[in-house]
């Protein structure tokens, strides 16, 4: 009778145990699951945050680069008329030379004409 009370002590302890372990394998499942979970949840809201900035920076670039495309034209615009006003002044320039030159072929032609009246 004893050695049965003593066998009977020791599978309850067993069970016991074993119970225990039961319950911690349990609790450790139940804390991959929430662990993993959490991770779940966190990777999307880096994902979405991220994708997020992507966007705002796509807007940045298309707003800059229409920016930079805008002063482009302007530049171009700006350097045709410059041009346009360098080609009239170059224009302008040799009319003038050539009056210039004009005008001293008329003085000299007058000098030499007063030259040889004396």
């Amino acid at each position: 009778e004893q050695l049965e009370l003593m066998l009977n002590n020791e599978r309850n302890i067993q069970l016991s145990q074993q119970e225990q372990i039961n319950t911690l394998v349990a609790a450790n499942k139940k804390a991959k699951e929430d662990h993993s979970r959490q991770l779940d949840e966190r990777t999307k809201q880096l994902e979405t945050g991220l994708l997020d900035q992507e966007r705002a920076l796509q807007n940045q670039i298309t707003v800059l680069n229409k920016k930079y495309q805008d002063e482009l034209k302007r530049a171009k615009e700006t350097i045709a008329v410059l041009q346009n006003r360098l080609l009239d002044s170059q224009r302008k320039n040799e009319a003038l030379q050539a009056q210039i030159s004009d005008n001293q072929n008329k003085n000299n032609n007058n000098t030499w004409a007063i030259e040889n009246d004396e």
